[in-house]
């Protein structure tokens, strides 16, 4: 399965306790405990993981006659031991073109 690190103002805020924000692509919906077997096979060791299931939006279509739900990825908040890391840090080097 492929997960998104998720970079948002709020994602910033929870790395800074170690916790990572991620989300997968649609379709695919992991539980808890795929989700941290999945991260171990990876070398990761998450201490804790939480699913977020956010609720689906309603909009409507041809005016009032067509309301269609669209539903959103689910979120899952992983808690990483300290110095484990699930951003990819890139040398400066690399990002320098000529």
């Amino acid at each position: 399965m492929f997960y998104e690190v998720l970079q948002t103002e709020k994602a910033y805020r929870v790395q800074e306790k170690n916790t990572f924000l991620i989300t997968f692509k649609a379709g695919a919906n992991p539980t808890k405990i795929q989700v941290q077997q999945m991260l171990k096979k990876n070398g990761l060791n998450p201490l804790k993981v939480n699913k977020v299931v956010p609720h689906k939006k309603r909009k409507s279509r041809n005016g009032r006659r067509t309301n269609v739900t669209i539903s959103r990825p689910t979120k899952y908040y992983i808690t990483l031991k300290e110095g484990e890391t699930l951003i990819q840090e890139t040398n400066e080097q690399e990002q320098v073109t000529n």
